[in-house]
């Protein structure tokens, strides 16, 4: 599938460590949204465990903060 997020958006996605290699369609490691809430707070199970600037523990589980990611799950539902 080919992903096209704006690029004002990629952007803002600054500290990303991984070189937003969420947007290569041949991301097998891509971390996995588990629930949503109001397309706002993403909790995810990461898939690759090497550090990211975007995820953030909440309580016994994970929120992704990066707008790229959470832009893929809330228009393509990936």
């Amino acid at each position: 599938m080919d992903i096209k997020i704006d690029e004002a958006l990629v952007r803002t996605a600054n500290q990303c460590t991984k070189n937003l290699r969420c947007l290569d369609p041949s991301c097998q490691d891509l971390c996995e949204v588990k629930h949503c809430v109001q397309g706002k707070v993403h909790f995810v199970e990461c898939l690759d465990m090497n550090f990211c600037s975007y995820q953030m523990s909440f309580g016994s589980g994970t929120v992704c903060n990066c707008p790229v990611r959470k832009e893929i799950y809330n228009r393509y539902g990936l």
